[in-house]
């Protein structure tokens, strides 16, 4: 059963450039283009990237194939 009186609040707004409480090495990247509010999450220590949709290749298919890296 859905509770109609819920109430979800955000616990913090989420910037580019701005810390991510209780997350210190990842970084917050806006990404618009397929969509206007996209983002992707970096991980500064292990070098690693979090994605949607947001990586094409030049021919424009979802496919990276390892010669296209830029880690």
């Amino acid at each position: 059963m859905i509770n109609s009186k819920a109430q979800n609040t955000a616990e913090c707004t989420l910037q580019q450039g701005k810390q991510i409480p209780s997350l210190p090495h990842w970084d917050l990247i806006e990404t618009p283009g397929h969509t206007h509010d996209s983002i992707c999450f970096y991980d500064r220590e292990e070098k690693m990237l979090i994605s949607g949709d947001t990586i094409l290749n030049l021919k424009g298919c979802g496919e990276l194939k390892k010669e296209q890296s830029f880690a």
